[in-house]
């Protein structure tokens, strides 16, 4: 959640909130380059699932095309295949697709 500039993450465990905590600085670093736009000034990390949604998110309201893992940038799959955890990797690639996709769409 984005709230006034308050990025909120929810983690799992409190080992995933200790380890988000300690990468912050690197977090907020990327963002601010990566995302200027969003307005994101702080960080916090709470333990435990997402709350619920009390609308539905307008992604899921509209059908994105989502760009094939096997379509991606070669530099993006590259950077991909260096990530470690396969969990993490097929995350970071399916956030790519969509992301793509809403940018190919936009386009047209």
């Amino acid at each position: 959640r984005l709230s006034r500039g308050v990025l909120t993450i929810h983690a799992a465990t409190s080992v995933w909130a200790h380890e988000l905590e300690m990468l912050k600085p690197q977090l907020l670093g990327s963002l601010r380059r990566n995302a200027p736009n969003a307005g994101v000034r702080e960080l916090r990390v709470r333990v435990g699932p997402r709350p619920p949604l009390d609308r539905p998110m307008a992604r899921e309201r509209r059908s994105t095309p989502i760009v094939p893992v096997t379509a991606l940038p070669e530099d993006l799959a590259r950077a991909l295949a260096a990530v470690g955890d396969d969990a993490v990797r097929e995350a970071v690639a399916q956030a790519a697709g969509v992301s793509l996709g809403a940018m190919d769409r936009r386009r047209r």
